[in-house]
């Protein structure tokens, strides 16, 4: 089993992600810039929007999203 480490990171590299992730990725890149909202209560809806369309990515309590990958 592979674990998060392993697997490569689409965050950085947006030419891989499917055609619907780079419009989620930016939205929320732009709402995180912005600062104005909690960053954990943005990731969490990031990753809940990133798992309807088949991929998820970890986060921690300062609201940095990383390790996007396929579910």
């Amino acid at each position: 089993m592979c674990d998060a480490t392993e697997l490569p990171d689409l965050f950085e590299g947006s030419e891989q992600q499917p055609e619907a992730l780079p419009h989620i990725v930016e939205h929320y890149a732009v709402l995180l810039d912005l600062g104005d909202r909690d960053g954990y209560q943005v990731c969490a809806e990031f990753w809940r929007a990133d798992e309807r369309v088949g991929y998820t990515f970890s986060y921690g309590l300062d609201g940095v999203p990383y390790g996007l990958r396929l579910l």
